[in-house]
């Protein structure tokens, strides 16, 4: 199961790098600065999220569980928010890899992280 939840996180960093990555590829010219920083914070929220599900698989813990679940829960609510306001195939993509996070997440907290 550790192995299924690092795979996981490492789509969770792809998926952070590709984001931030596509901020700079402005091809058509219309966001503004201001909306590509916005876009690039989502990039650094993902990039956050793998972080503390590396940590996680590292250390585990209890507090370190929770902190970890609540994360992934709550990033899950917003993609899952998204691919009804967006809905395109990479925002289903992550937020299907996020459900499966967290549900990896629960089960490895049960068996002691």
């Amino acid at each position: 199961m550790k192995a299924v939840y690092k795979i996981l996180i490492g789509l969770m960093y792809v998926f952070a790098a590709g984001h931030m990555l596509y901020t700079f590829m402005n091809v058509e010219g219309r966001a503004s600065g201001e909306e590509q920083m916005w876009f690039f914070s989502g990039g650094l929220a993902m990039l956050f999220a793998g972080f503390i599900n590396m940590i996680f698989n590292k250390v585990g813990g209890g507090f370190v569980r929770m902190v970890s679940l609540v994360t992934n829960l709550i990033l899950l609510i917003f993609l899952i928010v998204l691919s009804v306001v967006i809905p395109e195939v990479q925002v289903i993509v992550l937020a299907s890899v996020l459900l499966m996070t967290v549900i990896v997440n629960m089960v490895l907290s049960r068996e002691g992280g």
